[in-house]
């Protein structure tokens, strides 16, 4: 965390465009309701958070949340939690949907997040996660067999720097 703590100053400037740019597929499939909430895994400064309902954030990096909780500073439809993946404080089946936009790879534990990303899901819950296509193909085997594992499906999409999988 201490890479992503150093680079939160710059991180806008480093990822907007690109994370904006994933977060349009995102959110077609999604097809994000006013009622809905929304959990934004590895959410970073926030810049993956904008969507019109209540939206919960979470990243393990201090400092890219201090930068979300002031650039969504006055909106209270957003909280900005430090927090991992493998480990997340919400009660089970508490999401409509979910995001995760290329933050997979950063996973300490990919089968655990998945697992706690299935926990806080409700059963109808639509599910989207980018993993940059650049990693170990171990890392992406691993993160499908996670998927597959407890979800039984999904539907992958392959984008310039990403892959895309919708659930």
């Amino acid at each position: 965390m201490n890479f992503y703590n150093t680079i939160a100053p710059s991180y806008d400037e480093l990822y907007e465009q690109e994370q904006k740019k994933k977060l349009e597929i995102v959110k077609a499939y999604l097809n994000v309701k006013e009622t809905d909430v929304l959990l934004d895994v590895g959410c970073g400064t926030g810049i993956s958070s904008d969507f019109n309902c209540r939206v919960y954030g979470v990243d393990p990096s201090e400092g890219l949340i201090k930068l979300a909780r002031m650039k969504y500073a006055g909106d209270d439809t957003k909280t900005f939690l430090c927090a991992y993946a493998e480990d997340l404080p919400f009660p089970d089946k508490m999401f409509d949907k979910i995001i995760s936009l290329t933050a997979a790879q950063n996973f300490k534990d990919v089968t655990k997040a998945i697992a706690e990303l299935k926990r806080v899901a409700k059963d109808k819950a639509k599910i989207a996660i980018s993993l940059l296509k650049k990693i170990e193909p171990r890392k992406i085997e691993h993160l499908e067999h996670a998927l597959i594992s407890r979800f039984n499906r999904f539907k992958k999409q392959e984008e310039e720097k990403d892959f895309i999988y919708l659930i």
